[in-house]
């Protein structure tokens, strides 16, 4: 007959196979960049699928067509801009699963990156943050991962929460841009003519790369500035900060 001390080092042996492990959360972070990267390409190729599609719509006089397609394109294009933030929480959650493991709580240095990357777990199609969100879980318990994602504490980023929150872009934005779409195609149509008193008559540009004195990045495609977008010495500050958190 197997005695108590036995049976209670079977059950240890079994809590630990079964609980967290660094590696296997590394691992899902990886599995997650690779998707999003495919995904990213996917919807960058979508939109500009779609934006010749709403020139062609826009030719033949199918405005509320072209609309449709243009708030379709932005809210990929959405999408896309939260991946840049999210790819960075990514690798550093992935540079600093050592932390993860060796701290029984969430280190306050890394609660925006991971209660980030758990909501997005209930949004997102990157079904490999449901990996991470169940690593996390075994880590720090159901508990922690309902008041993050109801997001108690505040952490989770504000300009990710914003881009895949949207349900529909302003009208005056999507109005914005398919006048863009008519004047870069040369057509002339009444109904698209920049009105004075329209809030995005701003000139239109190409989409450009962060600028580096720190203000507001424009979106990596559309070229307009997002209301929450952090600019480029914030985000800066945010990961020196953490870099300096644990380093090996």
């Amino acid at each position: 007959m197997m005695g108590i001390s036995n049976l209670k080092t079977q059950d240890n042996k079994q809590t630990n196979m079964a609980g967290f492990k660094e590696e296997l959360l590394k691992a899902h972070c990886t599995q997650a960049l690779s998707r999003m990267a495919l995904v990213k390409n996917k919807k960058i190729g979508f939109v500009q699928s779609q934006r010749k599609e709403a020139t062609k719509d826009l030719s033949e006089h199918k405005i509320t067509l072209a609309r449709i397609k243009q708030e379709q394109i932005l809210r990929e294009e959405y999408v896309v801009e939260a991946f840049e933030i999210i790819r960075g929480y990514l690798e550093l959650i992935r540079a600093r699963v050592h932390i993860i493991a060796s701290e029984k709580k969430c280190p306050a240095m890394l609660s925006e990156a991971i209660d980030t990357i758990l909501w997005c777990s209930t949004t997102s199609e990157i079904k490999e943050f449901q990996s991470i969100k169940a690593d996390l879980q075994l880590k720090y318990g159901k508990k922690y991962i309902k008041e993050a994602l109801d997001d108690q504490n505040k952490s989770i980023d504000p300009y990710v929460l914003s881009k895949l929150t949207t349900n529909l872009p302003d009208p005056k934005l999507v109005n914005h841009c398919l006048k863009a779409l008519a004047q870069e195609a040369g057509l002339d149509i009444p109904a698209l003519r920049i009105d004075p008193d329209d809030d995005f008559t701003a000139p239109i540009e190409p989409p450009y790369e962060a600028q580096q004195d720190g203000a507001v990045n424009p979106a990596p495609i559309t070229g307009f500035a997002p209301t929450q977008a952090p600019g480029v010495d914030d985000l800066a500050a945010r990961f020196s900060a953490l870099d300096q958190f644990g380093d090996e």
